[in-house]
């Protein structure tokens, strides 16, 4: 029974880290692979030779071992298939890169969010407004003055301090 007890919590927490990181190796392996075919083909490979070493990633980072497994395998499938690379770039860096880009993509996210709220610093609110309409919704500045009933170089002067504003206040963060 322990056997089966074991083998069943196995599955579950390998079910569970699939389910975690599917898209995040599906993304990896679509920017090196062309074709979705392909793709699916090395995505299965990746998950059959997880499965393979579950004890590893359950005792060591997940991550790391995932990202470099997706690696392998991408590897291997050029040279099974002699196909000409997707992306130049693959190789070169041996380090992995998956954990640089997705600490980079956090990083815009928090950049974002900073400057959503330093947007909503911008004091007069007119500034606040024209900012929002130019920037965030993409109205020309022609349309925005005629809505508000003002020249379109009024319109570009508060963008333009608007735009100052939020350099100094993001150079001073």
């Amino acid at each position: 029974m322990t056997f089966f007890r074991r083998q069943t919590s196995e599955k579950s927490a390998y079910e569970g880290l699939y389910f975690r990181y599917k898209h995040d190796i599906f993304a990896c392996i679509t920017r090196k692979v062309e074709n979705r075919d392909d793709v699916l083909d090395v995505m299965q490979e990746v998950c059959i030779h997880l499965w393979k070493s579950r004890d590893k990633i359950f005792s060591g980072n997940a991550e790391a071992i995932i990202f470099n497994t997706c690696k392998q395998e991408i590897s291997k499938f050029y040279r099974r298939t002699n196909k000409k690379l997707y992306s130049e770039e693959l190789f070169y860096d041996l380090e992995d890169s998956s954990a640089q880009e997705f600490k980079a993509v956090k990083k815009k996210e928090h950049q974002l969010v900073a400057l959503e709220k330093s947007i909503e610093l911008i004091i007069p609110p007119l500034r606040k407004t024209i900012f929002k309409m130019s920037k965030l919704q993409g109205i020309p500045h022609e349309q925005i003055a005629t809505q508000l009933d003002m020249s379109k170089g009024a319109v570009e002067n508060q963008i333009a301090k608007a735009m100052i504003f939020l350099k100094k206040y993001h150079s001073n963060c």
